[in-house]
């Protein structure tokens, strides 16, 4: 009798250890691609743009070739990040930075903080805006720039504060 119950704890076990992989590790290695359209009479021709969030850290192949090259087939107008490139904990951000860089080589970046960007900030001190800026991405914290892609204007801003209350970090 011990030996069945033991049995049926470990299958139970090892069914949880699998349901929890199966969601937590395809989301560090598997891209996922969401098509969606929108249509406006202010808007005359077509304009692809690509967000990319919560990427936190993962590489998709060596230096993210997998991930630059689905980026690439996309042919976006603009790119979006917006935000948790990295994770909050994390010492090393030259990945990031090095994705950003051959990120701008394809189009435009702009770039909205997520709340892992703004922990990290506080925690090391380091200012991510101005070295995300110079790896060729725009930040956008709180203000806005008025671009013009295939010959339409358009008005592109950023905002993190307006979704997170004051004493955030006290009720995480």
């Amino acid at each position: 009798m011990k030996k069945v119950i033991k049995r049926i704890f470990l299958g139970v076990f090892a069914l949880m250890i699998f349901a929890l992989g199966a969601g937590i590790i395809p989301s560090y290695y598997f891209l996922e691609v969401s098509d969606y359209e929108f249509e406006n009479e202010k808007i005359q021709e077509s304009v692809k743009l690509v967000q990319l969030s919560d990427i936190h850290n993962a590489e998709f192949g060596k230096e993210n070739q997998r991930l630059l090259k689905k980026l690439k087939e996309c042919e976006p107008d603009l790119i979006f990040i917006t935000g948790d490139l990295i994770n909050s904990d994390e010492n090393e951000i030259s990945p990031m930075l090095d994705l950003v860089k051959k990120l701008r080589e394809i189009e435009p970046i702009y770039f909205s903080l997520g709340n892992h960007e703004i922990e990290y900030e506080k925690r090391t001190g380091i200012d991510l805006t101005e070295k995300l800026e110079k790896a060729g991405a725009k930040v956008l914290e709180e203000k806005f720039v008025d671009v013009t892609v295939k010959g339409q204007k358009f008005r592109i801003g950023g905002l993190y504060t307006v979704y997170i209350p004051e004493d955030y970090e006290v009720h995480e």
